[in-house]
Formats: C-alpha cells, structure tokens, sequence
C-alpha cells in the first residue's frame, strides 16, 4: 500500500494549477446531472480543464468522476474515464471518506449499473479499505448489489499483484462504522459484534439511518457543529435570496425536505411535502423549480413517482384542494413535473393542465359530499369493535431487531398467514369467508392493499393492483387472526391463471358490491355478505379495486348509500375520536395512529419495494400481512377506551 500510496500523494502534489471552489463547485455538480453528460462534456471542453486538474479536487471535495459515480451518471462517468483520463483510483482525502475510490461511491448509493461498468475496467482497483475499515466487497454486500458481481470482485482481488491499500491502518479516524471487512478489523470481535462472511455489523438501508451518531455520539456533535460553522460562512448573495423567506416559510421547507427524504411515508403525506415547498417557494427571487427538480431526482424520485402520488391521495384530503390558491399551485406543480420529465412541449403542458384541474374540481365536489364521519359508520364502529376485544396490540410487541428496533410483528400464536396464488385456494377463501359473513353478526373484514405502478405508452403511470390483503377473526383457526394474501399479478399464460383472474374479480365486487357480477355463474357464492369491511384512508384502495374488477367496462357505480353502511374507514374514527390529538386538518398515517397504542414502531420499509416483482420476498408477505391486520388490533384498542359510551350516546340519539 505504501507505494501506491505515495504515488497518489505525488499525483495531487505536483498539480500546479488549482481550480477555484466557484469552479470545481460547477464541475462536479454538472458530473452529477443524471440526464446526459451534455453539460459536463462543454464546460471542461470551454475551460480546457485536464485530468490531473479534476483529479486533484479530491484533496477537498468529491472529484467529477467520484460525483458522478455517487449519483449514477453513467454517460458522465465513460467521459470522464474514456475522453478525459481521470483516475478511477484517486481517492478522496475528505475527513469521513478517506480513501473511497470511485467505486466506494458508487457503492454507497447501490449503484449497481455503475459497479458493474467500473468492475469490467481493468485499472480499477478493488483492493482497497477506507478509513473506516471497509473495503469494496464488505460494502457491496449490504449494498443490493448481486451476488454474481460480489464474485466478480473477488475475482479480482485475488488476480491484483498489487499490495492492498490500508487506509485504516495509517489514516484511521478512531471511530466507529459498520460493514468491516473481517480481514482488516482493527480491534478483537466483541460478543455483540455480527460477523457474517463478508463483514462485521453489516448495515441494511434502514439502520444506516441515524448509525453514525449511535456509535459516536461525541464526533456527531463536532460534525453538527462544524456543520453550523459552514451554513454561517454562506455567501452574501445566497443570505438575501435566503430572506426573501420568512423564518417560517424557510422552517416549513425543510421540514418539507425531511418528509420526503423517510421514503416510508405515505403517498399523501410525500404529495403534501412536494406541495409545502412548492407554495412556500413560490416567494423566491429566483428560479427554484429546477432546483427543486433536480434535488427531487437526486433523492430518486423520478417523474412517474412523483406523477403516481396524485393518484395515490385520499378524495377527502387531497392536499391540491387545500391550498390558498389553487390555479397557481396546480400550475407550479405541473412546471415542476414538466422539469423532471424534460418535456418543453406547451402543448402537453395544457392539457396537463386543464387534466389536473379537472382532477382538483373532481376532488373538490367529493370533499364537500362527503361528511368526515357519519351516522351508518357510528352505528358500524359499535356493533363491530366489541366482537374484537379480544385482540390486543401488546401480542404484537414480541420480537426486537438485531440492531434493538422495536418493531410490530405477526408471530405464529398471533395470526396465519395464507398466500393465496391458485384457484382452488381462492375459491376455498371465498367460501370460508362467505360461511362466516351470513351469520347474524356481520363479520369485520379488514381490507388493505399493495399495488405497483405502470407507465403507459404517453409517459402517464397509472397503478397496477398487486395483492389484496384481506384479515379477520376465524373461529375454526388456532390463531386469533387470519390473513390471506392475494396475489392479483398471476399472469395470464394458461387457461388456469385467467380463471384464477376472473374469479378474483368476482370476489373483490362480491365484497364491495354484492353479487350482481356472478350471478349467472355458478363459481363464488352467490348470496350477499353480512359483511363490513374495515380500511385505513380506504378511497384509494377502492378506486384501484373498482379498475381491477372490471377492466373493460368502464367507470362502476359508486353505490354511495350502500357503500356508506359496509365500510368504516380507520382513519376517519380515529380522527373523529381523537380531535384533541390531531388539532390541524391533516389526516393521521397509520404509522401515526398506531403509535397511539404502542411505543414499537409500525414498519413501512417494504411499502416501496417492488411489488411487481414475484415471488414475493418473506419480508414482503410479513409487511402485507401486517399492515391488514394491524386495523384489527387497533380498532379493538380503540374500542379498549374507556370513554367508548360517547358513540354509544351517538348511536342512541341517531335511533
């Protein structure tokens, strides 16, 4: 290493001409623009900048080539190594990145196109450890990246004559980091230490969250300090453009930034925090949108996502009809979504446009149909929660991570989970629940949904139901809950599967409708459920179900009445129950309403994964049991309150 190492000081030394930090400023954002590398390729051409001048910005900053492996420019990347000649191996000589190599921020972002293309390149080097002891192959592991790429980069290790680069050994910061590479761990193995064949406390993407400050608690408030030295060292350019803002609007969009960076929020709150800074950005003496644009890509949310969550909103709240002023927000919003598409096309624009307007004046008039909660639901919450007393939220608090989380889960003793992917076991899910729902008791069925997203051949995305979760209490079942998981993606490739389609299409109208849909079938049953089926901001859930049931028809009747007296929305009786608690007029999330009832967190990791995907991973399936089953444990604590006679008096005086 020693070698090596001397001859990358001796590189940056000799560099005779620094760029300015305005300059290396402008080169390596434009190294991390994802579109092309357009922008990159004219700036160094115009200012004639050389490799070794770029390479040298590693003494203080990422290097273009480093940005652009971080963010996933691949076309910038191929520049930059194939045109201009930089150095996959300069590494960088920043305080918490000592040592990283190009490859280590690919790594760190998962990147997995960009390990693969710098792992095909001979002069890449792999045999390097950071300061923080990790090495490429211990990062890889816990960074999604394939197995078959793991190999290959022990492949390459083993054929590199070269002497490994210990950069812990001579520039190690003395603390605490996860993903170690076994082969250089500096200090003994501890009893809590977890060692697998890769690394030593390998990371997942959520416990990376917060890890730093966990292990090293004293560096974490230097670094927060020097932090603050830095935004007090700000140009005086940037603190007028800052004042246009007052201290609440600016608080407002940073809060708004910290939403959108915990992708486990929901859909509305996500919109929302898009919409917060679009409002309150408007005031800017400067052009923001692009800003925004850019920062939403860097944080992965691309033009289809962003698009879905208008979909993805509850008709009752969608933060579009809240604002002050509509036709402008509607308007920026829509600038902001042509930025992150790329498309300058005016014309589309206006018909974006007069769309989204459409869908606020329909969301709108639905708002102001529909009470917050009414009389039949009252009526529902009553009759229904007392035959869930039993459960309780505590016999999910069972099982602590290994990292100490303390999160909710389905154990064996609590819940059978059934998924439900061939037509015989649909069909036998059909009848048990059509068994149990014509007793004189109605049954509550929790209901809950997990979709993906498809884009259509004019770039609109449109979503794609995935599974119907569906949980209730089965007397016949050892358990005090059952949950079935229907997989709706089952193709169409034999005469089986499109059974298997079409009677799930008749099921979910069975539930939601009757059975109108199938009486002249002798498949499914054909009486109506005595049925009452418990959501959570259950309207969107229904509008995909309603595209899924019938798909070639057109729009259903929305059974406003009957629909009214068989479905209890969670979201809107915690609300109504819990005023004092939720003051504004946002509606609670579900991770919100579970906390309560329990101080152990609601997972949401998986509501974006992929679900599109099959087979369902087992983290999947716990997810979507978990996220049914959950309405059923929380009604039953609501129900649990000893005020529960308020509604009992609401029910007396409605009668």
């Amino acid at each position: 290493m020693d070698g090596q190492d001397k001859a990358h000081d001796d590189k940056s030394d000799q560099v005779g001409s620094h760029l300015s930090k305005q300059e290396a400023r402008q080169v390596v954002n434009a190294a991390g623009q994802k579109k092309s590398s357009e922008t990159l390729q004219q700036l160094i051409q115009s200012k004639g900048y050389q490799a070794s001048q770029l390479d040298a910005l590693a003494e203080f900053h990422k290097t273009p080539l480093q940005q652009a492996c971080w963010k996933g420019n691949l076309s910038s990347i191929q520049y930059l190594l194939e045109q201009v000649g930089c150095d996959a191996n300069v590494y960088s000589k920043q305080t918490f990145s000592y040592g990283k190599t190009a490859i280590f921020f690919a790594l760190t972002q998962s990147r997995r196109q960009v390990v693969q293309f710098l792992l095909s390149r001979q002069e890449v080097n792999v045999s390097i450890v950071n300061n923080k002891g990790q090495s490429v192959l211990s990062l890889a592991a816990s960074h999604n990246i394939p197995l078959e790429l793991l190999q290959t980069i022990q492949s390459k290790e083993e054929s590199d004559l070269t002497k490994w680069w210990n950069f812990r050994a001579k520039h190690s910061d003395n603390l605490e980091y996860g993903d170690l590479d076994p082969r250089f761990l500096d200090r003994p193995l501890r009893d809590t230490d977890v060692v697998t064949e890769y690394a030593v406390n390998p990371t997942t993407k959520k416990s990376r969250k917060g890890a730093f400050e966990r292990r090293n608690p004293e560096a974490a408030k230097e670094w927060q300090r020097h932090r603050q030295q830095n935004k007090q060292g700000e140009t005086q350019e940037k603190r007028e453009l800052n004042n246009t803002l007052s201290a609440e609007q600016q608080q407002a969009i940073h809060n708004a930034w910290e939403v959108l960076l915990d992708r486990s929020n929901s859909d509305k709150d996500l919109l929302e925090a898009i919409i917060t800074i679009v409002e309150q950005s408007d005031g800017l003496r400067k052009p923001w949108l692009s800003e925004m644009a850019n920062r939403l890509l860097e944080m992965r949310y691309d033009y289809n996502q962003v698009s879905r969550l208008t979909l993805a909103t509850n008709a009752q709240d969608d933060p579009m009809t809240r604002s002050n002023n509509n036709g402008r927000t509607t308007s920026l919003f829509l600038k902001l979504l042509a930025k992150m598409k790329g498309d300058g096309n005016s014309e589309d624009q206006k018909q974006s446009h007069s769309n989204m307007n459409q869908k606020v004046s329909k969301v709108k008039e639905k708002a102001t149909q529909s009470p917050a909660i009414d009389p039949e639901s009252l009526k529902a919450w009553s009759n229904l929660a007392s035959q869930l007393q039993h459960l309780s939220i505590s016999s999910l608090e069972q099982n602590p991570s290994n990292d100490g989380t303390k999160q909710l889960t389905l154990t064996d003793t609590t819940a059978s989970i059934t998924l439900v992917n061939e037509y015989n076991d649909l069909l036998g899910m059909w009848n048990r629940l059509e068994s149990l729902a014509n007793s004189d008791k109605a049954l509550i069925v929790a209901m809950d949904s997990e979709w993906t997203t498809d884009t259509d051949h004019d770039g609109s995305a449109s979503s794609i139901l995935s599974t119907l979760q569906l949980a209730f209490c089965d007397p016949l079942d050892e358990t005090p809950v059952s949950v079935y998981i229907v997989d709706l993606l089952v193709g169409s490739e034999s005469n089986e599967d499109d059974r298997f389609q079409s009677l799930a299409r008749k099921l979910v109208h069975w539930m939601i409708y009757g059975n109108s849909e199938h009486s002249d079938d002798s498949s499914g049953p054909i009486r109506d459920a005595n049925m009452c089926l418990l959501g959570f901001a259950i309207g969107h859930d229904l509008r995909i179900l309603r595209d899924f049931c019938n798909p070639s028809k057109g729009s259903m009747p929305t059974h406003t009445n009957k629909l009214r007296s068989q479905l209890l929305d969670l979201q809107m009786i915690l609300r109504e129950r819990r005023k004092s608690q939720f003051p504004t007029k946002q509606l609670p999330g579900l991770k919100t309403c579970t906390k309560l009832f329990s101080s152990w967190e609601l997972s949401k990791e998986e509501q974006r994964s992929d679900w599109s995907k099959r087979p369902l991973s087992k983290s999947q399936v716990q997810y979507a049991a978990l996220d049914a089953a959950i309405l059923l444990f929380l009604l039953a604590e609501e129900y649990h309150r000893p005020d529960s006679a308020y509604y009992h008096n609401n029910i007396e005086k409605n009668e």
